[in-house]
């Protein structure tokens, strides 16, 4: 019998830990970021995010309920959104 591959969740730490909401461009430089407290909401603040990019005429690209990242595009522009464990720049997770 085979062991069933457990998937990251990335819910699981939420409420223990700071999490940081980072938009990058597609070659990976850090547009902006902003810390996120433990214990926040972080499906409502992801929802909020998909809203407002969708409000301000981005098409939205690469949705998955399961993690937490989308890319948007506009007048030739993409950038990537995403909610990180850690701080961008330290490429720590703890």
């Amino acid at each position: 019998m085979s062991k069933r591959k457990v998937r990251y969740n990335w819910l699981d730490d939420a409420a223990t830990r700071e999490h940081w909401l980072i938009e990058r461009d597609m070659i990976g430089f850090e547009i902006k970021e902003r810390r996120l407290e433990a214990g926040a909401d972080l499906i409502w603040i992801y929802l909020e995010e998909l809203s407002k990019w969708k409000a301000e005429g981005w098409d939205i690209e690469g949705f998955r309920s399961d993690s937490p990242s989308f890319f948007v595009t506009k007048d030739g522009e993409r950038r990537h959104i995403c909610i990180a464990p850690a701080q961008p720049g330290t490429g720590s997770n703890s």
